[in-house]
């Protein structure tokens, strides 16, 4: 498939992405899968106005692959340390302490691409904008931005320096009943209270 330049289809692919790439690319050296060689079907439902998530879109699109409620529920517990007992000291599941989960999660897996597989051929592509859009998100998303955090800091410091000057104003103006700007509910009381708000 990477040899013929197929497209490579996810639901949500961001996240097959990453374990491509860091997984399969860099510790078991597969080639890697250029951006513009995927397609998100979360990206197509959003795309229509559907949940972005493969439950609530399959369920509205009434699919005759719906996702394993029972499977999601034990993926999360398989893919969470547990808690270890004296005689289970282990903090991870395995196929040998937990066979039966684990041959749901097997399951649970193959209905996952079902599903996607039913999603993604229920709703239209997306346009070629959009996809260019999308690769540009995921682009983004792995490269991250560029910050200067000299300046952020020293808008953090203005922020702080403001806040400061006008929780000294606003206790001022209201005779110590409200002491922050933040204070709403006591703002609400005083307003309330106080018939005659002073100019300023």
């Amino acid at each position: 498939a990477i040899e013929n330049s197929d497209e490579f289809h996810a639901h949500n692919a961001f996240f097959e992405r990453v374990i491509w790439f860091h997984v399969l690319h860099k510790k078991l050296n597969w080639p890697d899968v250029p951006v513009d060689r995927w397609r998100c079907s979360a990206a197509q439902a959003a795309a229509v106005a559907l949940p972005r998530h493969l439950e609530g879109a399959g369920s509205v699109l009434g699919l005759k692959t719906q996702k394993d409620k029972e499977g999601s529920r034990v993926m999360l517990k398989l893919s969470k340390p547990r808690k270890p007992t004296k005689n289970h000291p282990a903090t991870r599941w395995t196929p040998e302490t937990a066979p039966e989960d684990f041959e749901t999660l097997y399951r649970y897996c193959v209905r996952d691409v079902d599903t996607e597989y039913d999603l993604e051929h229920s709703v239209p592509s997306l346009s070629e904008s959009e996809q260019t859009l999308w690769q540009l998100d995921q682009t983004i998303n792995v490269r991250g931005f560029c910050v200067d955090r000299e300046t952020a800091q020293g808008a953090l410091q203005v922020v702080a320096a403001m806040r400061s000057a006008q929780n000294e104003r606003i206790n001022d103006l209201t005779g110590g009943a409200v002491t922050a700007g933040t204070k709403v509910a006591d703002l609400q009381q005083w307003l309330i209270d106080c018939p005659d708000v002073p100019d300023g």
